[in-house]
């Protein structure tokens, strides 16, 4: 997935804010959000393509969860 604003690779799924984008994701057009120039955009994505930002974005989060229990205990 690419930003459409800064062309940048670093795009998470962004969480639906109102019934229309519930309706539009409903119809596959989802929600991301860019980390680097903080647009939102829409974009038709399958189920996969969607799935794989939502399985890298929870890798990353408990990637961080054990790094900071392991320094705690350091």
């Amino acid at each position: 997935m690419t930003c459409p604003h800064c062309r940048s690779h670093w795009v998470i799924v962004s969480a639906l804010q109102n019934l229309g984008e519930k309706l539009l994701s409903t119809l596959g057009r989802h929600a991301y959000r860019c980390k680097s120039c903080s647009s939102r955009f829409f974009v038709f994505a399958s189920r996969r393509q969607r799935r794989a930002l939502v399985e890298a974005r929870a890798r990353r989060i408990v990637g961080h969860a054990m790094i900071s229990r392991v320094l705690q205990h350091t």
